[in-house]
């Protein structure tokens, strides 16, 4: 969070077709995008690990990730709306804290052994929403951080990282949640917003 804060404090645009991976404004801010890419990986497999490892079925599960669907898709216009009238990092910045503090919830209720389908479906639902506003005010942060000559490595960049993430951040959730269980990997989730 505090290297997209940095990120956002560009008075000047960075030039020349190399400039974005030289740009430091830039690399904060992919080093922040992918690393909470990873940590988004986190999610899914220690959600399913604590709904079934509490006894919890799989048509729990189908409701609790309806819900996080759900929470998104109607989030998704009001944060586009939002993301073009207010600054981008702001939006940002207050979509991760409601994140984190929604993940942070999560895996207190699990670590502390307490069990709520309509809590867990709420918080779960806040994620989601809340990813809906940073979605598009990282997309409207971009021009602002990358010259328009170096987009199209901006966009290479981090499309490298996500899709990199997608690929790393499930096996290593794996391995976490099995060893350190799920609060461990809502935990994580949380640390990388």
């Amino acid at each position: 969070m505090l290297n997209y804060y940095r990120a956002m404090t560009v008075t000047t645009l960075p030039t020349g077709p190399k400039s974005t991976v030289r740009s430091a404004d830039f690399r904060l801010l992919a080093f922040g995008q992918g690393l909470s890419w990873l940590g988004d990986a986190f999610q899914p497999i220690a959600l399913a690990v604590a709904i079934i490892g509490v006894g919890g079925s799989v048509g729990e599960l189908g409701t609790v990730m309806t819900v996080g669907v759900i929470g998104r898709l109607v989030c998704t216009l009001l944060g586009g709306v939002w993301a073009d009238r207010l600054p981008p990092q702001r939006i940002m910045i207050l979509a991760d804290l409601v994140r984190a503090a929604a993940v942070s919830g999560i895996a207190v209720m699990f670590s502390t052994g307490h069990r709520s389908l309509p809590l867990l479906c709420i918080l779960v639902a806040v994620v989601a929403g809340a990813g809906a506003f940073f979605y598009p005010a990282m997309s409207s942060l971009k021009p602002i951080v990358v010259s328009p000559q170096g987009r199209q490595s901006a966009n290479a960049t981090l499309s490298l990282l996500q899709t990199s993430s997608t690929v790393v951040g499930p096996a290593t959730a794996g391995l976490v949640v099995a060893f350190a269980g799920a609060p461990m990997g809502f935990a994580i989730n949380a640390a990388t917003f």
